[in-house]
């Protein structure tokens, strides 16, 4: 389907056989992507993986993250502090659970997730639950989300940027400076300690690659601040839905609860050698991302040469939008697809991680999101520990609402989901 959106030629892809022609056969001819106004705030643009064509800097900087993030054996060596962060989380729900008091899911996961970022980057939390510590630097990199995510007229009619409608690229702006700048005085406090201090993160990755004059000073922090941008905020986004079909369901609830105890039992922490075992668990997080689906469309790409795709000529520059919503609500890919029912993953294959065709909301091909490694474990732990250790009951006695609203790129939730957790006797 073609949808032009001001002067940009736009083709809406709604299938898993086309989508797996764009990101899979044709990957390379679409691996052009358009830069979003608010990206060209301090040129960050420049630095940012997602946006950047796929020449030198992109490999340079894609190949420090996967190889120093990502791998297998990466993942693992920071497992134990995935492990300490959902100790804090624990801590901190059993405080609430003791006092009574409610808490805001949405800035739990946040909290969480950011921090679990934060100490594999530079080996910090950025974020606290019930004191004002970080408060600020958690705010603005919401903030920031919230504006990356925001459809600007000024991305599809090039006239208006010199107006800077909605002021999104001013406000992204003051984000980005008050980001660079605590990130810049991190990485000015671990120069002068690193004779007395080795830590084994990204950051000190980053100064090795510095001291070797493979990295600028400001490439290394703007490194950090676009791996803080990207993934910020969206593990905790897709943490919320899921806790809130949870919430809403409890039958669903009481059965990833007891396939949590059968599994690992009620007296230890749930590991990450314990996720490929708890089967109904990863189909309940498979649903959720079929179902509430964080955003409509995957990131556009931009055809850089003439394609041919099904017998259509797809001009060069032309948007490709591959619209996963549409494929993930289609009744020909899926039986019920309006109905929430994780057990339709109980009996197939079908993963998101980007080989899946008809669940694709990491991306595939050469523009996959390369933080899935991390992302993966991340989302059962959190889930995990929440769901085994505590019974929820919801402030007003009701099932969440789950309408959701489109804040422009992406589909929140309404109102806040608060819950109080109840240690389990």
């Amino acid at each position: 389907m073609r949808v032009d959106y001001g002067t940009r030629r736009t083709i809406v892809i709604s299938s898993p056989e086309l989508a797996k022609e764009i990101m899979m056969k044709h990957d390379l001819e679409f691996s052009g992507r358009f830069t979003p106004f608010v990206l060209e705030a301090l040129n960050q643009h420049e630095f940012a993986m997602a946006v950047l064509p796929m020449g030198d800097k992109w490999r340079q900087l894609r190949r420090i993250c996967k190889e120093h993030i990502f791998t297998p054996q990466k993942v693992q060596a920071t497992e134990g502090l995935r492990q300490d962060k959902l100790r804090q989380l624990r801590d901190y729900l059993e405080e609430c659970s003791n006092s009574g008091t409610s808490v805001d899911i949405d800035k739990a996961m946040m909290v969480t997730s950011l921090n679990m970022l934060s100490n594999t980057l530079v080996s910090m939390d950025f974020a606290g639950y019930s004191s004002a510590a970080n408060q600020e630097i958690r705010d603005t990199i919401e903030q920031a989300a919230h504006i990356g995510t925001t459809a600007n007229p000024a991305d599809y009619l090039p006239f208006l940027r010199m107006f800077d409608p909605k002021g999104l690229q001013r406000r992204a702006r003051a984000c980005y400076v008050k980001l660079l700048a605590y990130l810049e005085d991190i990485v000015g406090k671990r120069m002068k300690q690193q004779l007395n201090h080795q830590s084994n993160d990204l950051l000190q990755v980053l100064l090795d690659l510095h001291q070797q004059n493979e990295l600028t000073l400001e490439e290394v922090t703007r490194l950090l601040l676009d791996l803080v941008l990207d993934g910020g905020e969206s593990i905790s986004f897709i943490l919320l839905w899921i806790m809130a079909e949870l919430l809403r369901d409890p039958k669903i609830m009481a059965r990833v609860k007891n396939e949590l105890r059968e599994t690992v039992g009620e007296e230890r922490e749930v590991v990450e050698s314990d996720i490929p075992k708890l089967s109904y668990l990863n189909a309940m997080i498979k649903e959720t991302f079929r179902f509430r689906n964080g955003a409509p469309f995957l990131v556009a790409r931009k055809a850089e040469a003439d394609v041919e795709i099904s017998g259509y000529t797809i001009p060069k520059g032309t948007s490709v939008l591959i619209n996963i919503k549409s494929i993930t609500r289609d009744p020909k890919v899926w039986p019920n697809p309006d109905t929430f029912d994780p057990e339709r993953f109980l009996h197939n294959n079908i993963d998101y991680r980007g080989q899946s065709f008809e669940l694709t909301p990491f991306g595939s091909g050469r523009r996959v999101c390369p933080g899935i490694p991390i992302a993966h474990p991340t989302l059962h732990l959190i889930v995990a520990h929440m769901v085994n250790s505590f019974d929820w009951k919801l402030m007003d006695e009701m099932p969440p609402n789950m309408d959701d609203h489109d804040c422009g790129l992406v589909i929140r939730l309404v109102n806040p989901l608060k819950a109080i957790p109840i240690k389990n006797k």
